[in-house]
């Protein structure tokens, strides 16, 4: 078995700390990214170790684009190449706030941050010999629908709807980027991973807290919902593969719900607003 090196954002809890402990023990290297970095220590003494090199954790914003281009720069200097980015970070908000780069923050997290770093590592990924990008989506995307003039909840703001619309973002970045990606050999995959019994978003208060609570006792563990990153990541994948969006181990049509012109549109508004070269 070929040995990895495989970047997860938002690393160091929940489902993308269990999907980086899962590879680990598959004698895969975790590059984990995170805010936190006593989380982050605790996430690597958690790993088991391998013979592919020394697991490391970068801590980092990455709803700030200044942050997600120092990590890669990092990574740059530090990184021959990279097999698999797994983007997994995750948030909501009860309330539209901006970042201090003027990005409406859901949005700035859970896609831009998603589409930048998968952007600005491109060329480490065409380094190794089978690269992967795995976007942590939602069955929640359904809830969306595309709205150009309300990218970043210009129009409208809610805390359910924003991070539909997030994670319809995801899924139409994942098609767009493998198409424009077509002829490099990056395989770009999303899923979901379903309920899960995780602390995300808790503390943030609203409608959703209660809400989350709730479900938390019937939500899979974050070893479950992990189980389609790790197969992402690391197993053998069709064909069909590139480009698809993954729910309960299946690929799904999600054609119906964005087009292939407007995902090329949301890529290039996507772009712009974060300062990425396509």
């Amino acid at each position: 078995m070929s040995l990895k090196t495989i970047i997860i954002t938002g690393g160091t809890s929940g489902i993308g700390l269990a999907g980086a402990r899962l590879l680990a023990q598959r004698g895969h290297r975790l590059i984990l990214l995170g805010r936190k970095t006593d989380q982050g220590k605790a996430a690597l003494d958690s790993l088991a170790p391998t013979s592919a090199g020394e697991h490391r954790f970068i801590a980092a914003d990455l709803s700030l684009m200044a942050e997600v281009r120092a990590v890669a720069a990092q990574l740059e200097a530090s990184e021959a190449s990279i097999d698999v980015l797994v983007n997994n970070v995750g948030t909501w908000f009860k309330n539209r706030q901006l970042t201090a780069e003027g990005i409406e923050r859901t949005v700035a997290t859970n896609h831009l941050s998603y589409f930048g770093m998968s952007l600005a590592l491109k060329p480490l990924l065409m380094a190794a010999s089978s690269p992967r990008v795995v976007n942590t989506g939602s069955f929640v995307y359904r809830q969306a629908r595309f709205d150009p003039t309300n990218l970043q909840a210009e129009r409208s703001f809610g805390t359910n709807k924003t991070y539909a619309a997030s994670k319809l973002y995801n899924v139409m970045s994942t098609r767009a980027l493998a198409d424009l990606w077509s002829e490099d050999g990056i395989t770009v995959s999303c899923f979901s991973p379903g309920f899960v019994a995780t602390e995300f978003g808790k503390g943030e208060g609203g409608l959703f807290e209660p809400y989350y609570r709730f479900i938390r006792r019937f939500g899979k563990t974050p070893e479950e919902a992990a189980e389609m990153l790790v197969r992402l990541a690391d197993d053998p994948l069709p064909s069909e593969a590139n480009g698809a969006y993954f729910e309960n181990g299946k690929i799904r049509d999600t054609r119906k719900v964005a087009t292939d012109d407007a995902c090329k549109a949301l890529m290039s508004s996507s772009a712009d607003v974060t300062g990425f070269s396509l």
